[in-house]
């Protein structure tokens, strides 16, 4: 029997793709959801308490999303590290502080 043509046969393509993202731009996915988390009421996951002030603590983050996500906590404060700033390069989009028990992560208005 030629297995070339079975069912069975394993098709391989000549140029396999990775399915994983780069890392730049899993860094700036997590950037905007974070955005969305502080600005946006009906973009939040389920769970995740935000202040008035468009603040949350990184493991009520890592338990209502990123870890579901599949998002470790160096990657999400990586992230926010890596795009605390708008494109004028002046003005805050994050502000992360470490609070006595978790770091604090606020989402600055535009």
């Amino acid at each position: 029997m030629d297995y070339r043509f079975s069912r069975h046969a394993r098709r391989r393509s000549p140029r396999r793709r990775s399915r994983t993202p780069p890392r730049s731009d899993v860094a700036e996915r997590i950037s905007k959801a974070l955005v969305r988390f502080g600005r946006y009421r009906d973009h939040r996951p389920e769970g995740l308490m935000v202040s008035s002030e468009g603040g949350f603590l990184l493991e009520n983050l890592m338990e209502s999303w990123a870890a579901y996500e599949g998002y470790s906590k160096k990657e999400v404060l990586d992230a926010a590290r890596l795009h605390m700033f708008h494109e004028d390069g002046h003005s805050l989009r994050f502000e992360i502080t470490q609070t006595s028990r978790d770091t604090m992560i606020k989402v600055k208005p535009r």
